[in-house]
């Protein structure tokens, strides 16, 4: 099994790392697990929240946590601290809004330490995020799969008047990014087999859209782009996960399981590739959830 862990100088972070002492990543876990608990869940385990330290940590020593817009990471302990987003600036988990991901469905049953599975029709969470809310337009989406699947059905993302914002990361073979067009505005490429691993798309500008992938075993490689962006966002209906959001119906829900999903500004290559590293390094020190 691989080992994971983040390298900064001459310093290396790991699960035995609790010394934490940044107030950011301290705010950002305890807000964390205060809206698990008042969304009736049990308070997440000292493995999880270690772990989900280190990576909040990773975000900001990178300068990611800037970019970070609606992310969940899929957390065995119960299925209330499962979609709970572990960082909302927008949507679902934002401040006035449900503290979770809105769930159809979705039990306990669907949840292991390998992330959440999705049952077919009728399993989704919305997002709550419109894509028109993200400032400046440039989004970007990420899975991460851990079960082998070579169906077709939709991943993540909203289509509105047939116009896409999607991401998917094994369709009829291939892996898609459409950012706001589902023509012009689409990328495609080769996935990793059967769609595993961590598959992410970004809109970097109106010219620069690019679809990203990795996993354990694979090096970060950029597998798409550039493509162009050529329409405006949804103004109205949000990204739904393990669908897509059919002007506010679901459509082709999907039966892969995701241990993360993350709505996001568009990232560079360099800095998908930090972030597929915190990810990965993240579910590994959780026990689970990567490949």
């Amino acid at each position: 099994m691989p080992v994971h862990t983040l390298q900064r100088g001459t310093r290396r972070f790991s699960i035995n790392d609790v010394t934490n002492t940044s107030p950011y990543v301290n705010t950002a876990i305890t807000n964390w697990t205060s809206r698990v608990t008042a969304a009736g869940g049990a308070a997440p385990s000292a493995t999880t929240v270690n772990a989900l330290m280190i990576f909040l940590k990773g975000l900001y020593d990178s300068n990611l946590y800037a970019k970070m817009i609606n992310i969940n990471c899929f957390v065995p302990d119960n299925i209330t601290a499962a979609i709970t987003p572990l960082i909302a600036t927008i949507g679902s988990g934002s401040v006035g809004v449900s503290n979770t991901w809105f769930s159809s469905s979705f039990t306990v049953a669907n949840l292991s330490i390998s992330g959440l599975t999705g049952g077919g029709g009728g399993y989704y969470l919305k997002t709550g995020v419109i894509p028109a809310a993200i400032a400046t337009n440039n989004i970007g989406l990420t899975l991460y799969n851990t079960i082998s699947d070579t169906s077709n059905k939709n991943d993540f993302g909203v289509q509105v008047g047939g116009v896409d914002t999607q991401l998917l990361g094994n369709y009829q073979g291939a892996a898609y990014w459409d950012c706001y067009d589902g023509g012009a505005g689409r990328i495609s490429g080769t996935p990793l087999t059967n769609g595993l691993g961590y598959t992410s798309g970004n809109r970097i500008s109106a010219v620069s859209s690019y679809i990203y992938k990795a996993s354990s075993t694979v090096a970060h490689v950029s597998l798409a782009g550039p493509g162009s962006t050529p329409n405006t966002p949804p103004t109205v209906y949000d990204i739904w996960a393990f669908c897509m959001n059919n002007s506010g119906g679901a459509f082709g829900e999907t039966t892969k399981r995701f241990s993360f999903m993350g709505i996001h500004n568009g990232l560079t290559a360099t800095e998908s590739s930090t972030f597929f590293n915190l990810i990965q390094t993240m579910r590994t020190n959780i026990g689970g959830g990567y490949v």
